[in-house]
């Protein structure tokens, strides 16, 4: 028998930051001495004496009804987004953004009436998925819920009165990830570049990491715009991208682990070396040599992004709608990083590039941070479930 699972999810070969940040869990629980077992679903589990489902995000009917029937006491590690303020917003200023691409003369919308009133793009809103309703079950009858911040932690508390939280922060600190990396120029090898003269924002491209605000905070900026991009599930959002690009001034590299290299045109696509992840030293070295790091994602639970780039030095200009500033401010830390990190509103062009330009101008005065969030390890965050789990 094993002492926990955790459930992680079905397509596990899709990499993100909820398989790093299980893996993470599950590498702590392991130094505090349990045995830890991951499965795709509960049934994988039936030999583990406590199990943790994770992501109330996914249907979780099925693995709920499997730990009842079983008996297994079990846990939650939430992944519980907050529909309710990002939602409708986001797929109001990614439909808005859509519909402008379509119908370029269309006299409804265009992208300088974005840039005016941001709030117009709530006529282009949906309501948000009520697959958290769906798990409010989950959330009442998990002996623990574990958030990875205080604002999830509000968020389920919100959501479910009767949850039994806690807030956990998971994400640890980045100094381990470069311990054996070095400075290079590998990722201006790779993409033709030269150190400090482009934009970059890392993260799978889809509408909640928010790549077209990037692009319409970055027109006539001066600068190409590169992504960095793992194996997206939205392909009709790329397109978007593309075809975006083409009504703004600005150039555009992606970095695609699926997509073949393309030299010619202003939107270029360089595939990643063997269509894989970029080695670590060649995102290390993406980021060193950035003039700035952008993520105005609509929701991060903290976004791993941000805290790499921050650790390296490179000036950041993250969403408001994070945990980011929380996690930083871990053990009394600076939640500006004495400026090298900016927080944008996601859905106001003008803002966000108001917050890029104003970062731009750090490009040459890097700092070190040496906030507490940084050295945080797989242990401490195994310590403290193991010690919410035995209250």
């Amino acid at each position: 028998m094993y002492d926990i699972g955790i459930v992680t999810r079905e397509n596990e070969s899709q990499w993100g930051g909820d398989l790093r940040a299980l893996y993470t869990i599950r590498d702590g629980l392991k130094l505090k001495g349990a045995s830890v077992k991951t499965g795709k679903n509960s049934e994988d589990l039936k030999d583990c004496r406590y199990v943790f489902l994770s992501n109330t995000c996914l249907d979780q009917t099925k693995n709920f009804q499997t730990l009842k029937e079983s008996k297994q006491p079990f846990g939650l590690i939430g992944f519980h987004e907050d529909f309710l303020t990002y939602f409708s917003t986001m797929m109001g200023f990614t439909r808005a953004i859509t519909a402008i691409v379509k119908h370029p003369d269309s006299k409804q919308v265009n992208i300088d009436t974005l840039r005016k009133v941001p709030e117009v793009i709530g006529y282009f809103a949906q309501p948000p998925p009520t697959i958290q309703l769906l798990n409010q079950h989950v959330l009442r009858h998990s002996r623990l819920c574990v958030a990875n911040s205080q604002f999830e932690e509000s968020t389920m508390l919100r959501d479910c009165p009767d949850a039994n939280t806690c807030a956990v922060h998971w994400t640890t600190g980045t100094s381990d990830m470069w311990k054996n990396t070095s400075s290079d120029d590998s990722f201006l090898e790779l993409t033709g570049l030269t150190s400090r003269n482009y934009i970059l924002q890392v993260g799978r491209l889809e509408t909640r990491k928010n790549q077209l605000m990037t692009l319409a905070a970055c027109d006539g900026i001066g600068l190409p715009v590169v992504f960095v991009a793992t194996r997206g599930y939205q392909p009709w959002y790329t397109e978007t991208l593309k075809n975006f690009s083409k009504m703004l001034d600005v150039d555009v590299i992606l970095v695609s682990e699926e997509h073949a290299t393309q030299t010619s045109g202003r939107f270029k696509v360089v595939n990643m070396p063997g269509g894989k992840k970029l080695e670590i030293n060649t995102l290390r070295s993406a980021f060193e040599h950035a003039s700035v790091c952008v993520g105005p994602a609509f929701h991060e639970l903290p976004g791993y992004t941000y805290l790499e780039a921050l650790y390296l030095g490179c000036p950041v200009v993250s969403s408001i709608w994070t945990s980011c500033k929380e996690y930083l401010q871990y053990k009394r830390g600076d939640g500006n990083v004495g400026g090298l990190i900016n927080y944008c509103k996601p859905y106001d062009i003008n803002d966000t590039r108001e917050k890029i330009e104003q970062q731009l101008n750090r490009k040459h005065r890097r700092i070190k941070p040496s906030n507490a969030i940084f050295n945080r390890s797989p242990l401490d965050v195994g310590s403290e479930i193991i010690e919410q789990m035995t209250r």
